[in-house]
């Protein structure tokens, strides 16, 4: 059933015209037709709740006329199609209305009920792509609109980030400057400089020294950390022998090793030359290896390798440790985190080492990937260009 709002105050033609809609009821949709003879009772009819599928309206009419009427009824209504209805001597005025929105005129004398029934159906689904079309432009506005707001509020956080890392590079320069001093002071004491110190005081001085030391490497990993993300930070790139930084690596740990009764294996590519920078890759075998033995019980074996193959290196550092949880992957790159283990409440750390290894690793256009089961071990896969020959 299509509702039909017939706006007409001469009662011939607005019996014309529901005449013509009942011929075509039974040929294409059945009408129904309420009649009014106002535009403001038009208007009344559209704001109360009824359900109208088309108005077909006199063009002139005794409140309203052209487009006023337009703007009336699409004012009580925007969803709903209008055809005008109007005299050969109206018909340049009816031609206006369609440009401002009308999807419609007829003229009457000319109407019959094929015509009438043809024009109806086809502003009904002209109207409905034309509401459809706004809604999808409006749609893109709005996600638009949401864009810009993202890309506003992306370039306020990163001038915020920016501004945290000079903070953090700052700070961490003017603490380390007095730490450093505290530090070269305390040591004096304790070698005996300025005076014999009774073994009490050295006890004293020693804790001291030590917690000035603990200050100063969190200074320094601070430091580390802002250095990284400063966006003028750049590599040195040359070409490095993976093999000898990670046996660099191996040697610098070897106290530790041996303390733990830790062995380490390792497998060697012949093709071991990758364009980095020597020393921030150094810097990541370095965590990689040093959590490997922090991380694994006494005498557990770490496996380190080298692989390389189209025109790629890939160095794996596998663990017989703890191991780390499905849920927790995901969060061991990000910056100061330190997810909970079966050994994390013994083994001190800031939560940056993984993350500088990420960061320098992709700043290496690298891959960095980790597999791990709690309980028997993790293995963590760096993927890097080799060397051009």
């Amino acid at each position: 059933m299509v509702e039909v709002l017939l706006v007409e105050d001469n009662p011939g033609d607005a019996r014309l015209i529901a005449e013509h809609l009942r011929e075509t009821s039974d040929l294409v949709n059945d009408y129904h037709v309420t009649h009014v003879e106002r535009v403001d009772d038009a208007v009344r009819k559209l704001t109360d709740g009824s359900r109208v599928d088309i108005i077909l309206s006199d063009i002139s009419l005794p409140d309203s006329a052209g487009e006023d009427t337009l703007i009336a009824l699409n004012r009580a209504a925007k969803e709903v199609p209008v055809i005008f209805m109007t005299g050969t001597n109206d018909e340049g005025l009816a031609v206006s209305a369609i440009h401002k929105g009308a999807q419609d005129y007829l003229v009457k004398g000319r109407i019959d009920g094929e015509i009438l029934a043809r024009a109806i159906q086809y502003a009904i689904e002209r109207k409905k792509f034309q509401n459809q079309l706004n809604e999808a432009v409006t749609r893109a506005r709005l996600a638009s609109q949401r864009a810009e707001l993202l890309d506003s509020q992306k370039r306020q956080l990163i001038k915020l980030n920016r501004s945290k890392d000079d903070f953090i590079s700052i700070a961490s320069h003017q603490l380390r400057t007095p730490a450093t001093a505290v530090k070269q002071y305390v040591g004096m004491f304790l070698e005996g400089y300025v005076g014999e110190v009774s073994p009490d005081q050295q006890e004293i001085l020693k804790k001291a020294y030590k917690s000035n030391e603990r200050q100063l490497t969190v200074i320094n990993e601070l430091l580390k950390t802002a250095q990284l993300d400063a966006a003028d930070f750049r590599l040195e790139m040359r070409n490095c022998s993976v093999n000898e930084l990670l046996a660099e690596s191996k040697a610098d740990l070897a106290p530790m090793l041996k303390l733990r009764e830790q062995r380490v294996t390792f497998q060697k590519t012949d093709d071991d030359l990758a364009l980095a920078d020597c020393d921030e890759l150094r810097l990541v075998f370095d965590n990689l290896l040093e959590n490997a033995s922090k991380y694994s019980e006494n005498g557990k074996r770490i496996r380190v390798s080298t692989m390389s193959a189209k025109g790629i290196i890939k160095i794996t550092v596998a663990d017989q440790g703890v191991g780390i949880k499905q849920e927790d992957l995901g969060l061991i790159f990000d910056k100061f985190s330190r997810v909970d283990n079966a050994m994390s409440s013994t083994v001190e750390g800031s939560g940056l080492g993984l993350y500088w290894v990420k960061r320098i690793v992709d700043l290496h256009d690298g891959t960095i990937d980790v597999e791990s089961t709690p309980g028997k071990g993790s293995k963590f896969t760096v993927c890097l260009p080799l060397a051009q020959a």
